[in-house]
């Protein structure tokens, strides 16, 4: 698969606690861009913090189809 594909795939990190955050920093270091994170409350200053969409829903987040 090309790589530059596999970096553009929607990936959904369940939890922002502290394992959440090592897997979005460590994808992110990876090259991965397009990181979504289902918490329980939305919260813009995690999503500003670790460039991440913030979902609080798990209806919401079936709706990406994600990868």
């Amino acid at each position: 698969m090309n790589i530059i594909k596999m970096k553009n795939k929607k990936i959904l990190i369940i939890g922002g606690g502290s394992i959440g955050k090592r897997h979005i920093k460590n994808l992110q270091s990876l090259g991965y861009n397009n990181i979504f994170c289902l918490k329980r409350k939305y919260d813009f200053k995690f999503e500003e913090k670790y460039k991440v969409t913030v979902i609080n829903s798990y209806n919401d987040a079936m709706k990406f189809n994600f990868n």
